[in-house]
């Protein structure tokens, strides 16, 4: 066993071997990238950053235009994808690629930093904390704006995070930075707050120099768009400011009242209807899938040194702004989902906008973690283990809750007070709703979080029994009980993240088959089929990404959004001006369109009877597009003459 370890050892000792175990989690990052890219259907927001991006690019619209497509954030996460469709081949594939390219140029840019600071392993394990995470690859393998967040922020960093920079370096951080404002309003603060970083790290001459830069992108950014962007704004500014701004802005601009709407959420839709008690579990559903991330920086919180003086002080600048940075956003999105329980849903996909900035913080610091003796400490992070563990299982219950009720046991009529067993098997579900009238709903949560608690339990007592045998054995321990649980749960949980229990569950948009060419090739039969300026109704599903194959019709920008700027009443003039529809608009839309392009869950109601009046004709239906959807395929229908 000797001769055994000291090769396994003398192997980690090979001088490049950090390098070559980074270069293989990389290729295991892209080999991911890779496959997901073509197996996951396309969402909204893909086909929405796609399609309004292109039709900005080749100028049918401009962004925040009136009558125009809804443009409901900042530019450049538009328009950096309506390029690459423009310059290159419009389509669902160029996007993709162009994602791919961003999730690797990230993931680069993150061994460049972590491997600056911290060393060489450190940057190979925080490859591999983001090889091992299928959730954020999956996010990051569609072409939406959280992949070109992620790939700028990267970036960013490591273009102003260090110690004797070259100056254009950093400045160049700063103007990328600025067109982070530009590219999404959530990413805002990540300015202001490099600037300080920038005063306090690089001195004031280069931070002077930091501030005009930032200043000038952002405000050139916002006149070439002004007045439109103060549709953005309007949701975020105090509300009695609201007017004065508006007098300023020009004489045809929308009303007060429609440009707050803008950023309301979604009306009279109720976008999802889902089982949540909150932003609490929304939070557990983003610990699951960015365990490493934010447990990881939590741990770093309550282990970092507070009062000794740090040997590195690059590496302690560094830690304090990427806390503060962390910090400050992890606040700005849980404020967001808790004004607008819509959004609840949607919170792993806003972490990741900026969880590098966990999976940096933790392969920076970890040398620094230490324990802290104070016998609180060491009653606290046991609970917070357990919290958390709790909370991962209780977010997870509509998986592990619902396979976990169906386990046949057996029967008793309320065991806990009669201790008695009777003849045969019972569901769980049944068990606890006949003895302790728990309906179908709480018992899955209560269960799975149950579950999630037992496996906290089990892992304190792994590392209380480690650190026994290891004191026996008088081995030196030189972690307190509450470090060493701290690392072995977040070992645990780096280790699980591929499977069901955290990342490897995150399946929403799993499709069978190469997704890419399903699409390409209904989109070649629709452009064989609608010609050239023809005018279009979509109802054609969530996704219009499949329109990049229409470059040269007519659209109802409005509609683009579907059911997500759809509004019930309204006056139709003041709703198209801002980009929302509702249903008089739409009637009026058909009426006008050349032709009618309706998915098959579509098909039904008064768009159904209409195409059926006896003014249409049925074109050669696009069969089942998707593999995982019985009613992806798409039915044609065009106006007589």
């Amino acid at each position: 066993m000797k001769v055994f370890y000291k090769k396994l050892v003398s192997i980690f000792e090979y001088p490049r071997m950090a390098e070559i175990i980074a270069i293989l989690g990389g290729l295991l990052y892209f080999v991911q990238l890779i496959f997901h890219a073509f197996t996951q259907s396309s969402v909204l927001d893909e086909g929405l950053y796609q399609y309004k991006g292109y039709l900005f690019a080749t100028g049918k619209y401009v962004p925040y235009q009136e009558y125009g497509p809804w443009t409901n954030h900042m530019p450049l996460s538009f328009l950096s994808y309506g390029y690459i469709q423009r310059f290159l081949e419009p389509g669902i594939r160029t996007g993709r690629y162009f994602a791919i390219f961003l999730a690797v140029l990230g993931i680069i840019a993150i061994w460049i930093l972590v491997r600056r600071l911290g060393g060489n392993w450190a940057g190979a394990a925080a490859v591999w904390i983001m090889a091992m995470n299928p959730a954020m690859i999956k996010m990051y393998s569609l072409g939406v704006s959280q992949v070109l967040v992620f790939g700028m922020l990267a970036w960013i960093l490591v273009l102003t995070i260090g110690e004797n920079l070259p100056r254009w370096q950093i400045i160049l951080g700063v103007f990328l930075s600025s067109l982070l404002a530009m590219t999404r309003l959530n990413l805002v603060p990540v300015l202001p707050l490099l600037l300080v970083y920038i005063f306090w790290q690089h001195g004031r001459r280069l931070g002077i120099w930091a501030v005009i830069t930032g200043l000038l992108v952002v405000s050139v950014g916002h006149f070439v768009i002004w007045p439109g962007v103060f549709k953005l704004w309007a949701n975020w500014l105090p509300q009695i400011i609201i007017p004065f701004l508006e007098a300023r802005l020009t004489s045809n601009a929308a009303t007060t009242k429609d440009i707050i709407s803008t950023m309301g959420g979604f009306g009279d839709f109720n976008a999802y209807s889902i089982e949540l008690l909150g932003p609490l579990t929304a939070l557990f559903q983003g610990m699951r899938f960015h365990f490493v991330a934010l447990t990881g920086t939590l741990s770093a919180l309550m282990l970092l040194p507070l009062k000794r003086k740090w040997e590195n002080e690059t590496v302690f600048r560094a830690t304090v702004f990427l806390l503060g940075l962390f910090a400050v956003l992890f606040g700005v999105h849980m404020w967001a989902i808790s004004q607008n329980d819509s959004l609840l849903f949607a919170f792993p996909l806003y972490l990741s906008f900026f969880s590098l900035l966990g999976v940096v913080l933790v392969t920076i610091t970890f040398p620094y973690w230490q324990g802290r003796d104070w016998f609180g400490w060491q009653i606290l992070i046991p609970f917070i283990i357990l919290a958390i563990s709790a909370g991962i299982s209780f977010g997870a219950a509509e998986e592990i809750g619902e396979q976990l009720l169906k386990i046949n046991i057996p029967r008793t009529n309320n065991f806990f007070r009669t201790w008695n067993f009777l003849p045969g098997y019972i569901p769980l579900d049944e068990f606890l709703e006949n003895n302790y009238g728990l309906d179908y709903g709480s018992s899955k949560k209560i269960v799975s979080a149950g579950v999630g608690f037992g496996i906290g339990i089990l892992m304190l007592m792994v590392t209380y029994g480690t650190r026994k045998l290891l004191v026996k054995n008088k081995k030196p321990v030189t972690y307190s009980f509450g470090h060493m649980a701290l690392i072995v749960f977040l070992g645990f949980g780096w280790l699980l993240s591929p499977t069901e229990v955290l990342g490897g569950s995150y399946d929403q948009y799993d499709c069978g088959g190469n997704v890419i060419a399903s699409y390409e090739t209904a989109g070649a039969q629709l452009a064989d089929l609608i010609p050239s300026g023809s005018s279009v109704y979509w109802a054609g599903g969530d996704s219009p990404i499949i329109l990049l194959s229409l470059p040269n019709i007519e659209i109802f920008p409005a509609q683009l959004n579907g059911r997500f700027s759809f509004r019930n009443g309204g006056d139709p003039d003041a709703l198209e001006r801002v980009g929302y529809w509702n249903q008089e608009l739409a009637n009026e839309w058909a009426q006008e369109a050349d032709f009618i392009l309706v998915e098959d869950s579509n098909y039904t109601g008064w768009l159904k009877d209409w195409v059926n009046s006896g003014s249409y004709y049925e074109l050669e239906k696009i069969p089942q597009i998707l593999s995982c959807r019985d009613n992806s395929g798409l039915r044609i229908f065009g106006k007589f003459p």
